[in-house]
């Protein structure tokens, strides 16, 4: 019997693997606008990557490293069909919609996983995020420093820069990427003035959103990646040459967003504002259910009965994932989500691109980067999460397998 060329097993990964990100990054730019539809739109798009994966791709011998990660993503949807089954949930219709997105995050960590196999895959994918955090880096400067100017106006009038409607949006997504940019800097002689720029561009737009956590956590990450770095043989003077090269980009492209709005966050009387009562209150729902929760998706029907003050404004987030997560899945999904954190943070230690995920569950601490109501990050980090999971365990390249992509 004739056998399949194995080159078109490999035409199809690669074509399926463009497929899919460009489906992420669409579902970026889309996910904030009011229209619901673009959501699922997105969801249908991810479900046929995923059917034309098992039908033309041979699955992936997975690692027990990649089954530890999957396990952990079937528990949120798993729970929030046991919490609809069993009628446990305070508003069946939220928990229906939050089970079919943490499903859709569940397939694009399973597409990621499948498609970025090779390291090869996998260096092209992040140069290509390079790419896309540069166009989103200006867009979103534009649309910060001129408001309701240009296509940001035409795209979605609300943002506060460019597709991101909420500032702090930027920044999650920025965390995720800026180690990617600052380890190919490093290890790439051919583009490194590009991936400098991208890293500067990153930064400059996260300084430009005022977002306090998001400026701490590329501090850290770029800390850390300067002592991982450090430990690799070469030249001291090489690695002062890439430090003053990559502030020499990012010092005049910061200073001319302004530094003034992150200033006057850093010095707010109180720092969490009302994120301190919505926190508390939320630990409360928590303690009140906490095994299974109150629903996945239900917070915001739940929380006025715990409310601790009245602004006039309605509230629907918790301003803390990792509350809100006690809250609506108790200490089955909290316990999940810790697991997963662990297993990103052992992951990032042989392919140093994946701090930036780790970045961005930290983030969750004060913030909201996994929402429901605009699920396009979502899918975007589950899917690189996926990506980061297929990579090689016993990889010892200073970077990991980036750093062997990139080098020339």
């Amino acid at each position: 019997m004739r056998q399949p060329a194995p080159e078109s097993g490999l035409h199809w990964v690669t074509g399926l693997a463009w497929a899919f990100q460009f489906c992420l990054a669409a579902g970026i730019c889309v996910g904030s606008l009011p229209e619901a539809w673009w959501t699922n739109l997105t969801q249908i798009v991810i479900f046929t990557l995923a059917g034309l994966t098992l039908w033309t791709v041979p699955a992936l011998r997975p690692s027990r490293r990649l089954l530890f990660f999957l396990g952990l993503l079937c528990v949120p949807p798993g729970l929030g069909l046991l919490q609809i089954w069993r009628g446990w949930s305070a508003y069946r219709w939220a928990t229906e919609v939050a089970t079919l997105d943490w499903f859709t995050r569940l397939v694009a960590f399973w597409l990621g996983a499948q498609l970025y196999r090779g390291a090869a895959e996998r260096g092209r994918a992040v140069a290509a995020w390079m790419v896309l955090a540069s166009f989103l880096s200006v867009w979103a400067l534009v649309g910060r420093m001129h408001p309701g100017a240009g296509i940001a106006r035409r795209w979605n009038p609300g943002a506060q820069m460019g597709p991101f409607t909420y500032a702090n949006e930027y920044a999650w997504f920025a965390e995720t990427l800026f180690p990617g940019a600052l380890l190919a800097m490093a290890v790439s002689s051919r583009l490194r003035g590009f991936y400098g720029l991208a890293a500067a561009l990153l930064a400059a737009g996260v300084v430009a959103s005022a977002s306090r956590m998001g400026a701490f956590l590329l501090l850290v990450e770029m800390v850390i990646l300067a002592a991982l770095l450090s430990r690799q043989r070469g030249p001291v003077r090489t690695r002062k040459t890439l430090l003053l090269f990559w502030l020499s980009l990012a010092g005049p492209l910061t200073v001319a967003v302004g530094w003034s709005p992150l200033l006057r966050e850093l010095t707010r009387p109180d720092p969490l504002g009302d994120r301190k009562q919505l926190i508390l209150a939320t630990l409360q729902m928590a303690v009140d259910r906490p095994l299974l929760g109150w629903g996945l998706g239900t917070w915001a029907i739940v929380y006025p009965a715990y409310a601790r003050f009245d602004d006039g404004l309605e509230d629907h987030q918790a301003h803390c994932d990792w509350a809100q997560w006690a809250a609506e899945g108790g200490f089955l999904l909290v316990s999940a989500m810790v697991a997963f954190l662990v297993g990103l943070v052992g992951a990032a230690r042989k392919n140093y691109w994946g701090l930036g995920l780790v970045a961005a569950m930290i983030h969750g601490v004060v913030d909201y980067p996994f929402i429901h109501s605009r699920p396009g990050f979502g899918y975007y980090f589950f899917g690189l999460a996926g990506m980061l999971a297929s990579a090689r365990a016993d990889n010892e390249a200073p970077g990991g397998e980036l750093a062997v992509t990139h080098r020339s």
